[in-house]
């Protein structure tokens, strides 16, 4: 009787191991970005998991590596750049979720008492960067290439106190966009704000530390943009803010079968 029980278990098992519906999803798309007024392309794979963008160079700009390609390989946490043309690659891990996170929509409960370091190395030097996060979701929902897309908001504001050394500005980002799910391709979301590129002249600061604090609230999720606006201001002491404008639009999307070598650090890399 047990063996009768345990083989239609294998058999479903079996069935949708083979299914197509339970098959990696494979995908190709094209998309447009328009920074400034700079208008680019760029190709995109989605393969499980994994994820590779070719081109994006702005058109115009001076000095900017058309052939960078980037691949994000979530079920490892990280992302590699690579350089075709100088055979160059950099790998870069996702960060780590050890910062703050605190749900503004839950009910606060008593914080436990904070944990003694007993370490007795020297404290390294560094500030705090806070991020103030929500995100909205406006109930629309629109068909898009066979897709059930919907209408998301998002809403970041990140201040660093004067002695942080990740960052200096203040910081507002906004974001309209239309994103679907993907099953199998699903990377974290980090609310780490990235850190500014480096000037020619500066240094890393290993010695220097900063702690993250994000404060989120609001209900929705996001998942793959297929349309997106965003809105970055800058804002430095008393000067001025700027204001800075990027859209990302889908051109074309299908499914399509993609050899796992392109989401790889080719060799001879």
């Amino acid at each position: 009787m047990r063996k009768l029980l345990i083989l239609p278990a294998i058999v479903f098992f079996i069935a949708g191991v083979y299914n197509p519906a339970y098959a990696q999803q494979q995908y190709k798309l094209r998309q447009s970005t328009d920074m400034m007024g700079m208008k680019s392309e760029s190709t995109v794979y989605i393969k499980g998991m994994r994820k590779r963008t070719e081109g994006g160079g702005m058109m115009g700009m001076m000095g900017m590596e058309s052939n960078m390609v980037t691949i994000e390989q979530c079920d490892l946490q990280r992302t590699i750049k690579l350089n075709d043309k100088k055979k160059l690659y950099f790998i870069e891990p996702f960060a780590q979720g050890n910062d703050e996170v605190i749900e503004e929509d839950v009910p606060k409960t008593k914080a436990a008492p904070p944990k003694q370091n007993n370490e007795k190395a020297d404290p390294k030097k560094g500030g705090t960067i806070t991020q103030w996060y929500s995100i909205n979701d406006t109930n629309e929902r629109k068909n898009m290439f066979g897709f059930t897309a919907r209408h998301v908001w998002t809403s970041r504001k990140t201040k660093p106190s004067p002695d942080a050394c990740t960052m200096k500005d203040s910081m507002q980002m906004k974001t309209d966009g239309w994103y679907i799910d993907l099953a199998q391709f699903n990377c974290p979301v980090h609310y780490r704000p990235a850190r500014p590129p480096r000037q020619q002249n500066e240094r890393e600061q290993p010695e220097c530390m900063d702690k993250f604090v994000t404060h989120r609230s609001g209900k929705g999720k996001l998942g793959f943009p297929l349309t997106e606006t965003t809105t970055i201001i800058m804002s430095s002491g008393g000067q001025q803010p700027t204001e800075m404008k990027t859209s990302i639009e889908t051109i074309e999307f299908s499914t399509a079968k993609l050899d796992s070598m392109l989401f790889e650090i080719p060799p001879g890399y």
